[in-house]
């Protein structure tokens, strides 16, 4: 799958639509799209809806392939660190999300380093002994996603699901205050942009 090649809009389509967005204030946490607001995926599955004549539910991640070539996982991820960012950065995120990506690039190749990266970062706060059973589910996931000859695709989506738990479920396991919260998901979408503007 690439990015933006005989997909529902452009790049430069989207860009402009999510520009419009943030001029007018919409981005907000907690909705997928409601009463002219929502999130970085409801505002931009409403972008396509209203410019292109569609339908889609603002709340469908599963549409990301068809609408602009971005697998649904990633759709999932720019969605869960819309919510986890501060209120001033995630009124650019939606914007700095879609410009990271190149046309034509296969984002599934991002995946095991962007997982690696927060999991990685959530063995810094696994320290107390009472947290050892989380350490080491997260060190076996870690030695798996690094295993190249075991990431071909049916291997990927089975681990998938116990990863991206290991990954979210020790991050907040691991956090106490609101802005320890933010200050990690701005490490995330941060990481993230740096994989997503290097694939091509």
């Amino acid at each position: 799958m690439k990015t933006f090649v005989n997909t529902v809009i452009t790049k430069e389509e989207l860009l402009k639509e999510l520009k419009w967005h943030q001029e007018q204030d919409n981005f907000v946490k907690g909705t997928y799209f409601k009463q002219g607001k929502g999130c970085a995926v409801g505002c931009s599955i409403e972008s396509i809806n209203r410019t292109k004549g569609l339908s889609y539910k603002t709340d469908d991640h599963s549409k990301y392939p068809e609408i602009m070539g971005v697998p649904e996982w990633l759709a999932r991820v720019e969605d869960a660190i819309f919510e986890g960012l501060s209120i001033k950065r995630s009124k650019v995120w939606p914007l700095e999300f879609t410009q990271a990506i190149n046309v034509g690039a296969e984002l599934d190749k991002i995946k095991p380093a962007f997982l690696i990266f927060v999991l990685e970062s959530n063995l810094e706060r696994l320290q107390d002994d009472k947290l050892k059973e989380q350490r080491k589910v997260v060190e076996d996931v870690i030695k798996l996603w690094k295993r190249e000859d075991l990431c071909f695709r049916d291997w990927v989506s089975a681990a998938e699901s116990a990863a991206w738990s290991a990954a979210w479920s020790a991050a907040s396991a691991a956090r106490s205050a609101e802005s320890a919260a933010s200050a990690e998901y701005e490490k995330f979408a941060d990481k993230l942009l740096e994989l997503m503007r290097g694939c091509k």
